[in-house]
This record gives C-alpha cells, structure tokens and sequence, in this order.
C-alpha cells in the first residue's frame, strides 16, 4: 500500500500518486493504494494522493469517510486538499455530477 520505500524520493511518489490519478483507472485497488500511500510522511505525497482520488469522482465517493480524516492533518495543504475533495465528491445519491473538482 505504498508508492515508495521509505529510502525513495518523496517527488518520484508524489508523481507516481498524480500519475494515477491523470490516467484515470478508478478500480478499487488503485484507490486503496492512494488511501494507504496518504498515509505518507510526507505532505506533497499525501496532497497529491488526495489529488488523485479527487479525479476519480463518483467512481470514489466511497471513500469520503477516509478522506474526512485529513482534514485534521497536520499539513495546511493537505488539510484543505480533503476539505475541496469533500466539496468534490458527489454524495451517495446525489447523482454522478460532483460539486466542483480538486
């Protein structure tokens, strides 16, 4: 469930995490990868995890509930990546259109 080992760079799995979600294969493994990848010790990976998961919109609406737990995350800018990715999920029910994307 990790983009990186720990010795790796910190970019090359920010990257890998954005990569995923611009090509768009919103399977639930790739999406469990991302969640466990955002655990990361690092910022810039665990935004761009959420990032990814953003782009996948209905097809990720599921995981709102692991999403809400970044926004008590130490990062500035990872706390606000989960709240816009709320913002950005359509709730269940509520049709395939989110609100806006991250």
């Amino acid at each position: 469930g990790r983009l990186r080992p720990v010795d790796e760079h910190k970019d090359a799995a920010a990257a890998a995490a954005w990569a995923l979600g611009e090509i768009g294969v919103a399977d639930a493994k790739v999406q469990d990868t991302l969640l466990a990848a955002a655990a990361d010790v690092d910022a810039l990976v665990r935004m761009e995890c959420l990032r990814a998961i953003g782009k996948f919109g209905v097809k990720a609406m599921d995981k709102r509930d692991a999403v809400r737990a970044f926004v008590g995350d130490t990062d500035a800018g990872v706390r606000r990546m989960a709240k816009e990715l709320l913002e950005a999920l359509p709730l269940p029910g509520s049709g395939d259109a989110p609100i806006k994307r991250p």
